[in-house]
Formats: C-alpha cells, sequence, structure tokens
C-alpha cells in the first residue's frame, strides 16, 4: 500500500484521522533533515573559521573600532554639536576666510578652493544627520571596520 492508498483510506474514514496524522508526521521525521546543500555551506563556513582565525579576528576588532569612533564622532558633546559638526564649522569658516582674502585681492578662486567649499557644503546634512542618530551611524559604518580589520590582521599575519 502507498502513502496516497492509505491517506484515501484514512480519509474515508474519519475515525482514523489521528492515525493518519502520526503516521504521517512520523513518516516526514524521517525523511526530513538537513539538506546536502546546508550541510556543504555548514560544513565550508567552519572550515573557513578554522583556515583563518586572525582574519575574522581583524574583522571583528576593526568593525568595533569603527563603531565606536564612528560613535564617538557623532555623538552630540556638551555644546550640543558633535565633533563632526564643530568640524565641518571649522572647515567653512576657514573657506570663507580663503574666499574673503581672495576677493580682496582680486583673484580668481581656483578649482581646488571651489572644490573644497563644495565638499564641505555637501557634507554638512551629512553630518547632521549621524548627530541626529549617532547609534546608526556607527552600525552603518561597522561593515567598513570589518573590512578594513581583515585587511591588516591578512596583511600582517601571513
Amino acid at each position: 500500500m502507498t502513502d496516497l492508498e492509505l491517506l484515501r483510506r484514512l480519509q474515508d474514514r474519519g475515525e482514523l484521522r489521528k492515525e493518519a496524522t502520526a503516521f504521517f508526521s512520523r513518516h516526514l521525521v524521517k525523511t526530513a533533515g538537513p539538506s546536502d546543500a546546508v550541510k556543504n555551506v555548514a560544513g565550508r563556513t567552519l572550515q573557513f573559521i578554522k583556515n583563518h582565525p586572525h582574519e575574522i579576528a581583524g574583522a571583528l576588532v576593526g568593525s568595533a573600532a569603527a563603531a565606536a569612533l564612528q560613535y564617538a564622532a557623532s555623538k552630540p558633546g556638551p555644546s550640543g554639536k558633535s565633533r563632526e559638526q564643530r568640524t565641518i564649522a571649522a572647515l567653512e569658516q576657514a573657506h570663507d576666510q580663503a574666499s574673503a582674502e581672495l576677493a580682496a585681492e582680486g583673484k580668481k578662486p581656483s578649482f581646488g578652493h571651489e572644490l573644497r567649499g563644495a565638499t564641505t557644503q555637501g557634507l554638512k546634512p551629512i553630518v547632521n544627520l549621524l548627530a541626529k542618530h549617532p547609534g546608526k551611524a556607527a552600525i552603518a559604518l561597522a561593515p567598513t571596520g570589518a573590512g578594513v580589520g581583515m585587511m591588516l590582521a591578512k596583511t600582517l599575519f601571513k
């Protein structure tokens, strides 16, 4: 008797529904299990962990360091502004002073001068956003720190 025939017979008999459920539960438990693909991925992951402990440690340290530094730079201080915001304000002030000096001398601003000014103005809204959400900023930068830490560890521990 095949599984399908048994199922049909048991469905015809309403009183044997529990037995049918138990039979198929046992049958599915016997046949269910991790597939070969899952076993393969798990095996390769464990093999990578065994073969590359320095790179993994470097990635963890780099990730933690980048997140901590970004959090510290984005977190508003006692003045209400973060270090990044104070740095951008100082860069804007320096750019404005240099522009005023160039204008007083009658010189045309160079491409580099204008590019630095545009970059500073472009970074200001980003820095303000990072200051509003220092924790999320730290999480966003953590993968970059992990990559750098892994590359450094790979280079140092060859």
